[in-house]
């Protein structure tokens, strides 16, 4: 897992994810100034080579949680059923869930884009391997309230700074 930093960090650790620089760039431009871009600043129609692998997720507080306000048909295809309107905590139990959930987490206190490859057992699927962006965004400028994101399946052993299964 790895904490993009500035765009200097995005261009080394997603130099073989080019579909999360991509985000991640389109995010970096729309923030201009601010720590993180405010959802009226997202148009997912500006990437629409993205939209199947798109997520957005609003963060709940007491309890923490995440709703999922958005999931592309790509998701869907990973987790195995449409999980739009889905609390995370509902979703994704286990080791594996719990490791998602923290890292969902620490992108909201560290205001910080964080790029990661899991292998996850979902969908009566033995694993599925995928590459996540998870980024910052702020309605208010005082708080993350939502994270925008992409995953796409990654086949195992490829390249990506993460060691197979």
């Amino acid at each position: 897992m790895t904490w993009i930093e500035g765009p200097e960090a995005a261009a080394a650790h997603l130099a073989e994810a080019p579909r999360h620089r991509r985000l991640y760039d389109y995010w970096d431009q729309r923030r201009g100034g601010r720590r993180t871009p405010a959802r009226a600043d997202i148009d997912p129609l500006d990437l629409p080579e993205l939209l199947a692998n798109l997520w957005l997720i609003d963060v709940e507080t007491e309890p923490m949680d995440f709703r999922i306000r958005l999931a592309g048909t790509a998701i869907s295809r990973i987790v195995g059923r449409d999980i739009t309107g889905a609390r995370f905590r509902e979703l994704f139990l286990g080791p594996e869930g719990a490791a998602i959930f923290e890292e969902y987490c620490g992108v909201v206190a560290r205001w910080t884009p964080h790029y990661t490859v899991h292998t996850v057992h979902w969908a009566n699927r033995e694993h599925v391997r995928y590459r996540r962006l998870a980024l910052p965004l702020s309605s208010d400028g005082a708080r993350v309230d939502m994270l925008l994101g992409l995953a796409e399946e990654a086949p195992l052993g490829t390249g990506d700074g993460a060691p197979a299964p």
